[in-house]
């Protein structure tokens, strides 16, 4: 078969091919002679290849073909109607992190914490990584990642190490012939932290 898993929502259909490949090496698209049987009805049903979702649950499908039979596994999940974040922009220091929650609303009303189950995306991974959701700052930019959830998804700004304010501890300086001084140079962050990057 083309697939041995499905996840799929209430409501969703799949395709799946059956190809018999004989003792000769010929193969042969059975699909249509294929015998398809789902062991729960009433979570996904199952007709010449195509699979409903009906309801929440797990199904086992079975596909036999001149005595060989193999499985496929089918989750089905609830319809999600969206999804939130409660960041919605991270200012991130170098190296540092910041946790972002991410809530699926589902059809029936009800929510789940799907932090751990998403996929993230990062536009550009060489400024920000995230791993279920915990962003890390790698270099100074700005960036996006794009949260994915079933049929669902979000975009975050990131923005690593970029800087508000930059004051200098003095406007001017005087100096005597080969005399020197210490010179501050300090940068706000969008934090609010300050730092002495002379």
């Amino acid at each position: 078969l083309n697939k041995n898993e499905l996840n799929l929502q209430v409501g969703d259909t799949a395709n799946l091919t059956a190809t018999a490949v004989f003792d000769s090496g010929s193969t042969e698209n059975a699909t249509v002679k294929t015998d398809w049987n789902s062991g729960t009805t009433e979570v996904a049903t199952v007709y010449a290849g195509v699979v409903t979702a009906k309801k929440e649950g797990k199904a086992v499908i079975t596909a036999t073909y001149l005595g060989e039979t193999v499985i496929v596994n089918v989750t089905v999940t609830k319809k999600v109607k969206s999804l939130t974040t409660d960041k919605q922009a991270l200012d991130l220091r170098l190296s540092g992190t910041a946790q972002v929650a991410i809530t699926a609303y589902f059809d029936d009303g009800t929510s789940a914490d799907v932090t751990n189950k998403a996929d993230y995306t990062v536009a550009s991974s060489s400024i920000a990584t995230v791993t279920n959701g915990l962003v890390k700052g790698q270099n100074p930019g700005s960036t996006t990642i794009t949260v994915s959830y079933m049929n669902q998804s979000l975009v975050l700004d990131v923005k690593v190490e970029v800087v508000r304010r930059l004051d200098a501890e003095k406007s001017n300086v005087s100096l005597l012939l080969k005399g020197t001084t210490e010179l501050e140079l300090n940068a706000t962050y969008p934090d609010g932290s300050i730092d002495d990057v002379a």
